[in-house]
């Protein structure tokens, strides 16, 4: 059916759907595709048009209220395909031990297993164009040209304590093309564009009703089903919750004030310098072998997590022209060129008579960028944040043009956090050394530091976390929200911790399992 744009007078004032979908993005699209391959009645709803438009943007607006974050009014995209519209297309799956829960930790289980999920992950797998041989590293990265046998793990004295992971990039990361033509011929589904959920109305305790929503336009639009499906964002997801208080003040599912907490981000810091030896594995060189359609890092085995009671974290090598110590050093004597000369000033010195390749690769790539020799690596590391209460969306008191509340962000980091970095590096560091690949010049790490140095990957998870009791999470293991009979949620929101892997494949997994439950239904 033909895509309709809510501010013309085709769309009426009320629709009604056996199954309304709020949201365009990788999990709606998902869902929208399933469900209306088998059934009738199935509306989907999106706050933009085909094309991103400023005004509709505008609505993403919010403020950084906690650890500095990315301006959220950028992070997300609100048209159709939803933030894939500038997804870089990388794919990966988590680990079995991502999915079990360690009470220990506060993390909680998955409502499935990886076995359980797999045949979701395969299917997604295919949507988006990437290999559903999710753990064949080596064959991955020969596959594209690289030689396998550079790997860690076939080097004499691997310990084990870490591992190669690799992501493959998905040539289809653009999910709204991959399945609009397939979508625009079914004749059981309707979709609306240029309309904005503002509240979700609920029918005594158990049930919601209908929603309101609206254009920008002003239009007001009542949407009526039988099931309702949040599939806007991590952040949108929880705003509308919250929003949501005509029967219930404190929001929609938001009976134990979990709507919005255990805010998660797969989050970076670069905290050390690998000085390499000439034995170091060129797979490793990020900035190389990205051209070639894959990432290859060293993670933390599922042993070492285990042991050292830390969740995931990988390191990523980028090329640099000299050490981190080095750079400081190298500022620190300009600075005092004029004092006299003392202790700080002689320590400065011989570290950067220690550094001289670098310090004159440096002086080179003044002259000519192609003269610059980068004999160094700056260490990412990009680690799994543990859900955390304190960290989560609130509400402001400022209104964006359709009368909706602001979301904005309040983000921490925990004292598991710094031990899973510190863990982590130190990790990585012996296991280079002890192989002779290079050395680590450390440096410090402190949840200071860190959050002096944190940067993210625009994944927001675990605001409507899954949980097996109504006291821990927002939705239950099928996705629909604690004492309410009709409303689910789709997408990262739900995930009960990050993992690792980056959400899209997934999100879009889970909303292939979600679509099924919701057919038993619909039945």
């Amino acid at each position: 059916m033909k895509i309709q744009d809510a501010r013309t007078d085709s769309v009426g004032t009320v629709l009604k759907a056996r199954v309304a979908i709020i949201g365009a993005g990788a999990a709606g699209l998902s869902l929208a595709r399933r469900l209306a391959n088998r059934s009738d009645g199935v509306l989907l709803v999106e706050s933009g048009g085909l094309k991103l438009e400023g005004g509709t943007q505008r609505l993403a607006a919010g403020r950084s209220i906690g650890v500095p974050y990315f301006d959220l009014l950028a992070t997300r995209l609100r048209y159709y395909g939803g933030t894939t519209n500038h997804w870089t297309g990388y794919c990966r799956v988590g680990q079995p031990i991502d999915l079990e829960g360690r009470p220990e930790l506060g993390i909680l289980p998955w409502p499935v297993d990886l076995p359980g999920l797999m045949p979701y992950l395969k299917e997604a797998a295919g949507l988006l164009d990437v290999s559903a041989d999710f753990f064949n590293q080596k064959g991955r990265i020969e596959a594209v040209g690289l030689p396998g046998s550079e790997m860690v793990e076939g080097l004499p004295g691997f310990s084990g304590a870490v591992e190669t992971r690799t992501f493959q990039i998905s040539p289809s990361r653009l999910v709204a093309r991959t399945v609009e033509d397939e979508l625009a011929s079914l004749p059981g589904l309707t979709q609306v564009l240029n309309l904005n959920v503002v509240e979700l109305i609920q029918n005594g305790a158990r049930r919601i009703d209908r929603a309101r929503a609206r254009t920008l336009t002003g239009k007001e639009v009542e949407i009526q089903a039988d099931y309702f499906i949040l599939a806007c964002h991590g952040i949108e997801n929880a705003r509308i919750l919250l929003s949501s208080t005509s029967q219930s003040p404190a929001g929609v599912g938001n009976g134990h004030d979990n709507v919005g907490r255990h805010f998660s981000e797969h989050a970076v810091v670069e905290n050390s310098t690998l000085i390499p030896s000439s034995r170091f594995p060129d797979i490793y060189d990020f900035n190389e072998v990205r051209r070639l359609g894959i990432d290859i890092h060293l993670a933390l085995s599922e042993a070492s997590m285990r042991k050292h009671g830390v969740l995931n974290n990988y390191v990523r090598f980028l090329r640099t022209g000299f050490g981190e110590q080095t750079e400081q050093s190298l500022t620190d004597l300009g600075k005092t060129f004029m004092r006299p000369f003392d202790a700080e000033v002689a320590e400065d010195m011989r570290t950067v008579l220690d550094d001289m390749p670098g310090v004159a690769g440096a002086a080179l790539g003044s002259i000519h960028p192609r003269l610059r020799w980068k004999p160094y690596f700056k260490m990412r590391h990009r680690f799994e944040q543990a859900p955390n209460p304190l960290s989560r969306v609130v509400l402001s008191a400022r209104k964006n043009a359709i009368g909706q509340p602001e979301a904005d962000l309040d983000w921490h980091l925990t004292d598991l956090d710094v031990k899973t970095v510190t863990v982590g590096r130190d990790l990585v560091a012996r296991e280079l050394s002890a192989l002779g690949l290079g050395r680590v010049q450390m440096g410090e790490i402190t949840r200071a530091t860190m959050e002096k140095r944190l940067g993210g990957t625009h994944h927001q998870m675990g605001t409507t976390r899954m949980s097996k009791r109504p006291e821990d999470g927002v939705v239950d293991f099928d996705s629909r929200v604690h004492d309410l009979d009709n409303l689910y949620i789709a997408g990262s929101s739900v995930f009960p911790n990050p993992s690792d892997a980056s959400p899209t494949l997934t999100l879009i997994a889970m909303a292939m399992r979600l679509a099924d439950h919701l057919q038993g239904r619909l039945v």
